[in-house]
Order: structure tokens, then C-alpha cells, then sequence
């Protein structure tokens, strides 16, 4: 309340509180701008958590996805592991079977190698077959190429004979059409010497 306070006073006092109030409304603007400054940032830190949990949750399913993918090989890795056991199992039981057998297996590689030496004769006996076929071949395709170019001589030459006889044929003709010609010119002239 300025009521009591001489004019001056007054004046004095009204521009205080104006100033007073100026400063304060500078120092709410400031607050208000570092408040606004410091939402934009609150906003911007929360896009940036947004993306980062986005990331975070692909790489999570992308993890989970390998992770499935990985039991999924530890999965078969036990059953390929399994099947190793198992077939060493087997080949120790074979193994003691085939050490049993010695002697089978040794009577048996003594059979294989008496095949393997017949097989041997065989393939050489094959070998010596191939080459002489092969000598034959080239005999035969040397016959047949002299038998070609006879035959293509024989062709001709019968085509000139075909030719010739035909020939021979139309002058066969031509001389029984003169002949009959003749024959029947005789009597003719016969009978005209007669009249004279």
C-alpha cells in the first residue's frame, strides 16, 4: 500500500516493483527457456532411446534367431555326434569280427588277388583283341573303299551298257520293220515280173 508515501515516493517506489517485476519476468523467461531448452533435449534423448530400443529389440530378435539357430545345429552336431558313436560301435565290433577272421580275410586277399591276376590276363587279352580289330577296321574300311569305287565303275558301266542295249535294241527294230518291208516287197515284185 504507496497511499501514505509522498509522491516521489510513490514514483520511486512504483519503479521498483516495475523493475522488480521486469527482472522477474526476465528471469521466468529465462527459466522458461532453459525449461523449453531442456524439453526439446528430454524429446530428442527420448527419440534417440526410442531408436536405440528399436535396435535393441532387432538385435534382440536377431540374437533369438541366431541363438535358435545355433541349438538347431548344436542339435544336429549331437545327432551326427551319435551317429559317429554309433558307428564306431560298429566298426570296433567289426573290427574284432574281422580280427576273428584273419585267416577268411587272409584266404579271402589271396582270392582277390588270383581274380585280380586273371582279371589282368583278361584286360591283356582284351587289349591284344582291340588292337587287331582295330587293324581289321582299318583293312575293312580300306576294302570297303575300294569296293565303293568298284562298284561306282560297275554302275557306270552297266548304266553304258543300259544305254547301249537300248541302242542296239531300237536298231533291232528298225531293222525287222526293213526287213518285213522287204519281205513284203518280194512278192509284189514277183508278181510283176510275171505279168511282163
Amino acid at each position: 500500500d504507496v497511499a501514505g508515501f509522498p509522491e516521489n515516493e510513490k514514483v520511486r517506489h512504483l519503479r521498483s516493483v516495475v523493475a522488480t517485476d521486469r527482472a522477474l519476468a526476465h528471469e521466468l523467461c529465462r527459466e522458461v527457456d532453459h525449461l523449453d531448452k531442456n524439453l526439446r533435449q528430454l524429446q530428442e534423448t527420448d527419440v534417440k532411446l526410442e531408436q536405440l530400443l528399436s535396435k535393441d529389440a532387432q538385435e534382440l530378435q536377431m540374437l533369438h534367431a541366431h541363438k535358435q539357430a545355433l541349438e538347431r545345429d548344436l542339435e544336429d552336431e549331437k545327432q551326427r555326434l551319435a551317429q559317429l558313436r554309433e558307428a564306431r560301435n560298429s566298426a570296433n565290433h567289426e573290427s574284432l569280427a574281422l580280427r576273428r577272421d584273419r585267416k577268411h580275410l587272409i584266404a579271402e586277399l589271396r582270392f582277390l588277388r588270383h581274380m585280380a591276376e586273371e582279371e589282368e590276363g583278361l584286360i591283356l587279352v582284351l587289349q591284344n583283341s582291340n588292337q587287331y580289330l582295330e587293324a581289321s577296321r582299318g583293312t575293312l574300311e580300306t576294302s570297303s573303299a575300294a569296293l565303293a569305287k568298284i562298284s561306282a565303275e560297275l554302275q557306270h558301266q552297266i548304266s553304258t551298257e543300259k544305254d547301249q542295249l537300248q541302242l542296239d535294241s531300237q536298231r533291232c527294230a528298225e531293222l525287222r520293220t526293213q526287213l518285213v518291208q522287204l519281205q513284203r516287197a518280194e512278192p509284189d515284185a514277183s508278181k510283176a515280173g510275171l505279168v511282163a
